[in-house]
């Protein structure tokens, strides 16, 4: 059966907008809801400027002269408890604001076709319907499928390596194609933060995220993901210049939505940087959220290291190079546009011309496959990328390229000759099985909108290469006696903050009970072991 999260990630931009006359404010009983009451929280009241600074300023902790402290930041030997402090009418401004972007109301489960406000994410057999009503069409032909209960015409799409039809207004322009769900990005409003004692003034805060946000947001679920800036505001309040929180500008903290475990981002990361593949440190965070009314859990998060922060020194030993979030038309890499490879560093300098390099080599004349290898591997950590292409594939992400064009970064390496880098992001779709049931392993169902993928292991060399790092995938961390009691571990560190008196709570969860989540890790477990088999057959062991 295929998941939930999956079909409603996918097909959550097929339903249209509810009408215009429905509001927030519709559903005053809808938990989690933010009525502005008139009581407001102060975030700058424990924020005397005293001095130069606000009185608890640390160097450690607060001052961009200290180092990234990743042990406090990013330890997993705790879930970390941080405080959120917003006035209440800045609350309700961001419920606003999220409802304009959205063109839902908060709890208003996406708009039937017809726009009704009515239904909600599409079940199996919708997906189903979707499937066989373009079973003898091409992609971009007419047609009918149903939905809600009405039948609705639309446009034979490609998605997930397979033809869909999808009502009109839904995800198109190609496999690599981003689907925004939103209609602009979020307004940071002013936060203060505290943690262990620890105050910080001032703090940008913001809603992030696409389908995640969105569908957080529709389901009625205020455990929505955010971002903190730590000097968003220093301009016009200069005590806050350069403010960091124990070394890092930038905090991003995802809601866990899709993940019933609550655990893939820590564990896929874990996975990755134990095969040598870099990837960004993840926490545990119980995060509460106080607008006037005393603090409210607003749930378990997942604190990510931000690639654009501290990351590129971590790993690289210097962050002076391009830093690229590729998303959009041209990010499968078949074209180039700007807008498809959004600078994240040296945004004032206008210069692609490392990632144009790249798409040149990589669709070059391949007749004379030696010249064409190392015309690619100028532009590109080749080896590197066929590693994570091999982890990535043994656990199976498909939240990423190869199936969407997002979900990765390229950092161009000053300490190799500015060749890219490829740095993966954003796991908690990851290991579980995809809309196609179990995933090839050897990537043979990839074609060719995606080069990367299908030009490298049509080579023969590179496909061998490919195939040794697959066999390597499944070792240390993967295998069953490490992952299985790696799992127990996280779940048992967890577990006070998702259920009792420190859990979670009504309207700020995406949890059923602590007999499903328990099931949820049972059948991860027995996903790891089925792409452990998987990859054994494919390589022979």
């Amino acid at each position: 059966m295929y998941p939930r999260s999956l079909l409603s990630l996918l097909l959550l931009a097929c339903s249209s907008a509810p009408s215009k006359g429905s509001s927030a404010a519709d559903g005053a009983d809808t938990a989690g809801e933010i009525e502005d009451t008139g009581a407001s929280a102060d975030p700058s009241a424990d924020c005397v400027v005293v001095g130069d600074r606000p009185a608890g300023w640390g160097d450690l902790s607060h001052d961009n002269s200290a180092e990234p402290d990743y042990d406090t930041v990013f330890g997993l030997d705790r879930v970390h408890t941080l405080t959120l402090t917003l006035a209440a009418t800045d609350h309700a401004a961001m419920y606003a604001e999220l409802e304009t972007l959205t063109g839902t109301a908060f709890g208003e489960m996406g708009g039937g076709p017809g726009g009704d406000g009515g239904g909600g994410p599409p079940d199996e057999a919708e997906v189903e319907a979707a499937r066989a009503a373009c079973a003898d069409k091409a992609a971009g032909e007419a047609c009918e499928t149903e939905m809600d209960g009405a039948v609705v015409s639309g446009t034979c799409t490609e998605m997930m390596g397979e033809l869909l039809c999808l009502p009109e207004g839904g995800p198109g322009g190609g496999e690599g194609a981003a689907t925004e769900l939103l209609s602009g990005t979020p307004s940071y409003v002013e936060a203060t933060v505290t943690m262990d004692g620890l105050t910080w003034c001032g703090v940008g805060m913001r809603y992030k995220g696409n389908a995640t946000l969105s569908q957080g947001w529709s389901a009625g679920v205020g455990k929505l993901p955010f971002r903190l800036e730590m000097d968003q505001y220093e301009d016009s309040r200069p005590e806050l210049l350069n403010q960091r929180f124990y070394g890092f500008k930038e905090l991003t903290f995802g809601s866990g939505m899709g993940d019933d475990t609550l655990l893939r981002e820590v564990l896929a990361a874990e996975l990755l940087a134990d095969r040598g593949v870099p990837v960004a440190r993840s926490a545990f965070y119980q995060v509460r959220l106080d607008v006037g009314e005393g603090p409210v859990v607003m749930g378990l998060y997942t604190l990510t290291e931000d690639p654009s922060d501290a990351m590129m020194d971590r790993v690289y030993g210097d962050d002076s190079g391009n830093l690229y979030k590729p998303d959009g038309d041209c990010a499968d890499l078949t074209c180039f546009d700007e807008a498809s490879f959004e600078k994240k560093s040296n945004e004032d300098e206008g210069d692609w011309s490392d990632v144009i390099a790249l798409q040149a080599a990589l669709l070059a004349d391949r007749s004379d496959a030696a010249a064409w290898r190392a015309g690619l591997e100028a532009t590109l950590d080749v080896d590197a990328y066929l590693r994570w292409l091999a982890v990535n594939s043994a656990m199976e992400n498909w939240d990423t390229y190869g199936y969407l064009g997002h979900n990765f970064y390229l950092y161009g390496r000053p300490d190799d000759n500015g060749r890219l880098a490829w740095l993966p992001w954003d796991h908690n779709l990851s290991l579980q099985e995809g809309l196609q049931g179990e995933g090839d392993v050897m990537l043979s169902d990839v074609g060719a909108d995606w080069p990367l993928i299908r030009l490298l292991l049509d080579d023969a060399v590179y496909a061998a290469r490919y195939k040794e790092l697959l066999a390597e995938a499944v070792q240390g961390a993967f295998e069953a006696e490490s992952f299985s009691p790696r799992v127990t571990e996280l779940a048992a560190l967890v577990s006070p903050y998702l259920f009792g008196d420190d859990g979670e709570v009504e309207g700020y969860t995406f949890l059923t009970s602590e007999a499903d989540w328990e099931r949820a890790q049972s059948n991860l477990l027995d996903h790891m072991a089925d792409r452990r088999a998987l990859v054994a057959a494919a390589v022979g062991d």
